[in-house]
């Protein structure tokens, strides 16, 4: 996807995984899985488009459900010096388990704390 949008030219991204437990994919006794190495592959992903995508002052808006919160504490850790702001909620919905980050003010493509989280 990174060669189809052009560097620095979204002003949000909007990102994460959130798969209800019901979730079907086709059929009736179909389910929808991935495992928590597909889902951790999925956010490395889409942290890294976000870093190229967003323009200087966007925003990134991830939801994150894995249980692991030591990785979102990770991500966190790395992305924070590139945002001016990072404000996390979690879902208010009963039973469910989400954590939504929302990171604005993106300091731009060319500054050291972005080519440090990208590596």
């Amino acid at each position: 996807a990174m060669q189809h949008v052009r560097a620095g030219s979204c002003a949000l991204v909007n990102a994460g995984v959130v798969v209800d437990k019901g979730q079907r994919t086709t059929g009736a006794d179909a389910t929808f899985e991935l495992s928590a190495p597909d889902v951790v592959g999925i956010y490395v992903n889409e942290i890294l488009f976000a870093l190229h995508a967003l323009a200087t002052g966007g925003a990134f808006y991830l939801s994150y459900q894995l249980a692991e919160f030591a990785l979102l504490w990770r991500f966190l850790l790395l992305l924070r010096p590139c945002f001016d702001h990072v404000c996390i909620t979690p879902t208010f919905a009963p039973g469910r388990n989400p954590v939504y980050c929302y990171l604005d003010g993106f300091k731009g493509l060319d500054t050291v704390h972005v080519r440090a989280a990208a590596c």
